[in-house]
């Protein structure tokens, strides 16, 4: 549902990418990797785009969050 709100405001919605609960966390690290930007709520997610390097937004409801990114010294 998040996701079809954000594509309807987003001018280049097509360059949007939603991934499957279904795919495997190999294929999703995979894909993560390869894009410009990560927008998640799922912390492995979070944790596979710092190991990326891949630019992430968390959409975080614990304190995991926080500490996962103040572990890896990324700027908030």
């Amino acid at each position: 549902w998040i996701v079809e709100q954000v594509k309807k405001k987003v001018v280049q919605s097509e360059e949007l990418l939603s991934i499957p609960a279904t795919e495997s966390a190999e294929r999703l690290k995979a894909v993560i990797g390869k894009l410009d930007f990560v927008v998640a709520s799922r912390f492995h997610s979070i944790v596979a785009a710092a190991s990326k390097r891949t630019p992430f937004l968390s959409l975080g409801w614990s304190h995991k969050y926080k500490e996962l990114v103040d572990e890896t010294g990324l700027p908030q």
